[in-house]
């Protein structure tokens, strides 16, 4: 069956030679979901306000929209700001995400794949580099950059009022992500400073924009009115597909002190946040096994343990589509406990 998930606690507990263990019957799939279906027959052709808005005139024709209020999904959460230097804090548990018959859909995005190049930096922005920034003042703070692409597609992106940019901005290594504040035939504006500051050999992609929906499986949620857009992946039939939306954010599986159980053949899938959370415990959750399980496409990590926690095991286990693997915070330092 499929579960919209589920608590441990001290009470559902083995002991170290009979441990409690969960395992899916025979011949049957258990799966803890963390998403809303959607009907495919719910998917009707796009307005043509939103059509118009289209850079790709093929794609038009194909264009589909859902209204998400219809299905009581009205938290959209914050975009994160993926990469390494995040100027500011990262939202957690990550955006609602889109998938068709267990496919994660693409936000949509330009280039496809690949990045852009700079022809000019209009404006460095701030200096962080050389500066702190929590010393910086409110003004420094928003100081973003302005550049002007290679390519000069961005014209086409003045209306696109909640696009990001992930980056290379200065060193490879350093990648982040800035919204865009304002996009003008001057140049491409973001809301914030580069955390390395910027050079003419940086790269980027934008994404999460209308206008560059453009291939099959492109996906745009509006959130000041609800309504996702949809390029259908190709080959098809939204009428019978699996369609979801991930919209917990809470954990799947929460295990609150918890001991000697064994957890075998079960699904985490589908979910804005975290997996299996074993944190915010005082005596911690301690010899716990899953094996033969699965983890997908989980907008946080797989699992999380507190430093509480003890013996912690996976063994098996497939992991596909997630945005962070196992977390093992366990032992203690103050007695050398281990983990």
């Amino acid at each position: 069956g499929v579960y919209k998930g589920c608590n441990f606690a001290s009470v559902h507990s083995g002991t170290e030679k009979a441990p409690l263990t969960f395992v899916a019957e025979e011949g049957a799939k258990v799966v803890i979901d963390g998403s809303t279906p959607l009907k495919g027959t719910d998917f009707t052709s796009a307005d043509s306000s939103a059509k118009a808005k289209l850079i790709s005139t093929e794609a038009r024709s194909h264009l589909l929209q859902i209204d998400l209020n219809k299905y009581s999904i009205t938290d959209f959460g914050g975009l994160n700001l993926p990469g390494s230097y995040g100027v500011s804090t990262v939202s957690v548990p990550t955006p609602p995400e889109l998938i068709v018959n267990d496919k994660v859909m693409t936000v949509s995005r330009y280039p496809n794949s690949g990045y852009m190049k700079l022809d000019s930096i209009v404006d460095p922005g701030a200096d962080l580099e050389n500066n702190s920034y929590s010393n910086l003042s409110d003004t420094e703070k928003n100081h973003g950059f302005v550049i002007c692409p290679d390519d000069k597609r961005f014209y086409n992106w003045t209306n696109a009022t909640d696009a990001r940019m992930y980056g290379r901005w200065k060193y490879p290594w350093a990648d982040q992500t800035v919204p865009i504040k304002s996009v003008s035939q001057s140049g491409i504006t973001s809301a914030h400073p580069a955390h390395h500051g910027i050079e003419e050999t940086g790269t980027f992609y934008t994404y999460n924009l209308l206008e560059e929906i453009d291939s099959p499986g492109e996906y745009y949620i509006d959130r000041a009115t609800g309504i996702l857009y949809l390029y259908p992946p190709q080959n098809t039939d939204l009428s019978s597909a699996d369609i979801r939306l991930t919209t917990r954010t809470s954990p799947l599986l929460w295990m609150s002190d918890a001991h000697d159980v064994v957890i075998e053949g079960v699904t985490f899938a589908n979910s804005r946040g975290v997996g299996i959370s074993m944190e915010d415990s005082q005596i911690g959750s301690r010899n716990i096994l899953f094996k033969n399980c699965s983890f997908i496409n989980l907008g946080d990590d797989c699992a999380k343990t507190s430093s509480a926690s003890s013996n912690i095991g996976f063994d098996s286990c497939i992991f596909r589509d997630v945005n962070g693997g196992v977390n093992l915070n366990s032992g203690r330092y103050e007695n050398l406990t281990p983990g």
